[in-house]
């Protein structure tokens, strides 16, 4: 049978139910997965390692965990500076920006560092806010950039895991842990328009067959 990884990441300082009680018994005891954890925490949660932020308490019924690695969570500054450095960003930016669309997307000028919390693009036309690049362009409260950070986060825990132990998961299950809390042992399907989906970011599959198609070079290596 091939080895599964259950890799869960997120907030140090979210609250999962039952301390993870129906994750172990809905997902990890049936896949007989290693537990592996890909957490972040900001300066205002007050630690800065897994022992001080409590992760073992946190997640008790988890254990053992085969690995947990934390992080710092980059602040919106930090984030801004990073997507504007990047060679492409001017044409995100015009992406944004389609009268045809309905989209307008502005850099406000007087926007500060450290000083301003709210994003540093005036724009009208995107949805309730929900951009793949908040808080960066779109609402501050959503969290899509240190969520991509998350998935990244949680390839690079397999593969530091997978280098010591000399050996290869042949499964990986990835969700942050409050969605599979949240949805064991019935997933909600929401209707939209008309149509019924899933709602959650989990995933299941195997390693030999990498999809055809990936964000990136790291995730089609998984």
């Amino acid at each position: 049978m091939a080895r599964v990884a259950a890799v869960f990441s997120g907030p140090v300082s979210r609250i999962v139910p039952d301390s993870g009680e129906s994750i172990r018994r809905h997902l990890v005891r049936p896949l007989q997965a290693d537990v592996l954890l890909a957490l972040s925490y900001k300066a205002s949660d007050g630690c800065a390692t897994a022992e001080t932020c409590g992760v073992r308490r946190r997640l008790a019924a988890l254990q053992p965990f085969a690995r947990v690695d934390l992080e710092r969570q980059l602040t919106l500054d930090e984030l801004v500076g990073m997507m504007e450095r990047l060679p492409h960003w001017p044409a995100i930016v015009r992406a944004y920006n389609s009268p045809r669309k309905g989209l307008a997307c502005a850099r406000n000028s007087s926007w500060r560092r450290e000083a301003d919390r709210g994003s540093p693009y005036n724009c009208t036309g995107i949805l309730h806010g929900n951009s793949i690049f908040a808080p960066v362009i779109g609402a501050t409260s959503l969290q899509s950039l240190p969520m991509l950070r998350g998935v990244q986060h949680c390839l690079e825990s397999v593969r530091a895991h997978e280098a010591a132990a000399g050996w290869r998961f042949g499964r990986i299950v990835f969700s942050p842990p409050v969605l599979v809390a949240a949805a064991a042992p019935a997933a909600r399907a929401p209707r939209a328009g008309g149509r019924v989906g899933a709602n959650g970011r989990r995933l299941l599959r195997r390693r030999q067959r990498p999809p055809r198609r990936a964000l990136n070079r790291s995730a089609a290596e998984v």
